[in-house]
């Protein structure tokens, strides 16, 4: 819709002031003009790319024109899930929330919300990033990283990056949860 409003915008833009200007609005309509400019396009685009890409594209441009799959009371919906999940990680702590996340469709939180549990896509996205932060917090409770050093001593420790899906070298001091990075 917005962009329907842009495009009447702009042509309405060029008309005036082509009008006010004292142009003729018949000196505008070229339609050998768009046959050529919009033929160009389309052979250089064809050209240019494999037929399995032109495919998808003519298939993803009629796609546009279809209505979002996502209404306003799924994306309500999407807000109380996260709402849900995250009150109870503040009063349980943040690993009471890592069985919901490892088993969405046996979790009693995500149960509540039907449309985003059938939906493989939004599932996979949000449980991997709260995986991301469950993974975080509970790195020394997991591993036992930090229950093997002594009063001062400091341990180091191989730990998963999740930026750079890398394994980074960290410091645990003191039977404390912070890491730094080496």
């Amino acid at each position: 819709m917005i962009a329907l409003i842009g495009s009447v915008i702009v042509v309405a833009s060029v008309v005036i002031g082509f009008l006010m200007a004292g142009g003729n609005l018949l000196l505008l309509w070229h339609p050998s003009e768009i046959v050529v400019i919009i033929g160009a396009a389309l052979g250089a685009f064809i050209t240019s790319n494999s037929l399995k890409v032109v495919k998808a594209s003519f298939a993803n441009a009629i796609g546009l024109m279809k209505p979002s799959r996502y209404t306003r009371d799924t994306y309500v919906d999407l807000l109380k899930l996260i709402f849900d999940l995250l009150v109870k990680s503040r009063k349980e702590g943040l690993l009471a929330i890592e069985n919901d996340i490892e088993n969405p469709e046996k979790s009693n939180v995500f149960s509540k919300y039907p449309k985003i549990l059938a939906d493989h896509h939004m599932m996979e996205f949000i449980t991997d990033c709260l995986r991301l932060m469950v993974g975080a917090a509970g790195f020394d409770q997991r591993d036992g990283a930090a229950e093997s050093g002594a009063g001062g001593e400091v341990e180091g420790h191989v730990g998963f990056c999740s930026c750079c899906r890398r394994a980074v070298p960290t410091v645990w001091r003191n039977k404390t949860q912070t890491a730094w990075a080496l």
